[in-house]
C-alpha cells in the first residue's frame, strides 16, 4: 500500500466525520505536526484541546490518548505514512490536504447513495 492508501485507510477506520474535519481545520491552519500528541494519529483520540509543536513540552509528550492512539489498527504503518508524506511539516499538510478532502468527498457520496436506498425502500 502507498501512504496516501495507508493514510486513507486510517482516516476511514477510526476518524468520526467530525473528526475529519477537525482534521482538516487543523492542517489548514498549520496546526498539525509529525512528534507531537496532536499528529495525525494522534487526533484521532485527542481528548484535549489540539496543541501546536511550539506548545508541546517533554511533559506533554506523555500523553494517554496518545498511547491509546498507538493501539489503534493500523497506527504504526499511518504514523509512518504521514512522516512519509513530505520532508517537513509543511510539506506533509499540503500532501495531506487532498487526502482529507477526498475522504469527506467519499464519505459525502456513501452518505448519497444510502439516503437513496432508504428512499427508494420507503417508496416500494
Amino acid at each position: 500500500m502507498t501512504n496516501e492508501e495507508i493514510i486513507s485507510d486510517f482516516m476511514q477506520k477510526h476518524y468520526s466525520d467530525e473528526r475529519v474535519a477537525q482534521l482538516l481545520e487543523w492542517a489548514e491552519d498549520g496546526g498539525l505536526a509529525y512528534g507531537t500528541c496532536c499528529c495525525f494519529i494522534g487526533l484521532a483520540t485527542a481528548d484535549h484541546s489540539f496543541m501546536r509543536v511550539s506548545e508541546y513540552t517533554e511533559q506533554t509528550f506523555v500523553s494517554p490518548h496518545y498511547d491509546r492512539a498507538l493501539g489503534l489498527s493500523g497506527a504504526d504503518a499511518a504514523e509512518g505514512s504521514f512522516y512519509g508524506l513530505g520532508k517537513d511539516d509543511a510539506e506533509r499538510r499540503s500532501n495531506l490536504i487532498p487526502l482529507i478532502r477526498a475522504e469527506m468527498s467519499r464519505r459525502e457520496s456513501a452518505c448519497e447513495v444510502n439516503e437513496e436506498r432508504v428512499t427508494v425502500s420507503l417508496s416500494i
